[in-house]
């Protein structure tokens, strides 16, 4: 969970912050579908319904991502995480992140 600021030239600061929560799985067996379970888990805990579409963020394997809509809105993203930028931080294990603007489901 943490604050993220974002530019936005319509705003009187020049910049909006909203709270996001992110998450990040490594493992030998992790795959798009254990991230979608995690995303599954969470909204059937907050009794709430979405959506998902094929993202295509290059964090992710294409193929292997998948935005998050809630009332139609894009709110957050999760997938697979693309080998090219786990090798650039030295990772060795695949790994699924994704992140949700928490502020979106108030």
């Amino acid at each position: 969970m943490g604050k993220i600021a974002y530019r936005d030239d319509s705003d009187n600061y020049g910049s909006v912050t909203r709270q996001y929560m992110g998450f990040l799985h490594a493992d030998r067996e992790v795959s798009f579908n254990s991230a979608a379970a995690q995303i599954q888990t969470l909204f059937y805990y907050l009794s709430l319904d979405y959506d998902v579409e094929e993202s295509k963020d290059p964090r992710f394997i294409p193929g292997r991502g998948a935005s998050i809509l809630y009332k139609g809105k894009v709110i957050g993203v999760f997938g697979e995480l693309h080998p090219e930028l786990l090798e650039n931080w030295g990772v060795t294990m695949p790994c699924t992140a994704g992140e949700i603007d928490i502020e979106a489901l108030l």
